[in-house]
């Protein structure tokens, strides 16, 4: 049974509130293959009830426009929730529009697990000192590509 979100994405100064599902494959609603996108939460909640569809409360915001100017910036710091939140999203886009998606190919999963492991989770990280990666510059450059990558999948699929 999918378990349906609702999260806002910024891009380009302008708010889309979209619906994110989680099942055994995660994805991002599509409507004639392009994201399902509204210009408020009321919208997004009245078209959830007229298609019965139960959303969570929980709100997800994905900031491409900041990732834009880091993805344009010489800044090789990488914030490693923001970094690794678009990447799992971006991910999903690629499984609902049946797209290729570089992040989900097996040379970037090492750095997708220090990303995961530089999120200093609770659960993961009771007892030790807290994980800064390092980064190398072939790491970064495929952090780069990943995150370029998935922007061309949001320009593709998201309406304007």
């Amino acid at each position: 049974m999918k378990d349906y979100y609702p999260i806002k994405i910024l891009r380009h100064e302008k708010v889309y509130f979209c619906i994110w599902y989680t099942n055994d494959v995660d994805g991002i609603l599509l409507e004639k293959n392009k994201i399902k996108s509204f210009s408020n939460y009321d919208n997004l909640k009245n078209y959830c009830e007229e298609n019965k569809i139960k959303i969570k409360e929980d709100i997800s915001t994905y900031n491409l426009d900041e990732v834009l100017e880091w993805l344009s910036s010489r800044k090789q710091e990488v914030n490693c929730k923001i970094i690794l939140d678009l990447w799992n999203l971006i991910s999903d886009l690629a499984k609902s529009s049946d797209e290729y998606f570089y992040g989900d190919d097996d040379e970037t999963l090492h750095i997708s697990e220090k990303l995961f492991y530089g999120n200093n989770l609770p659960a993961i990280n009771r007892d030790g000192p807290e994980y800064y990666p390092k980064w190398d510059d072939d790491e970064y450059m495929i952090i780069k590509k990943v995150i370029q990558n998935g922007v061309e999948l949001f320009n593709k699929y998201l309406y304007e």
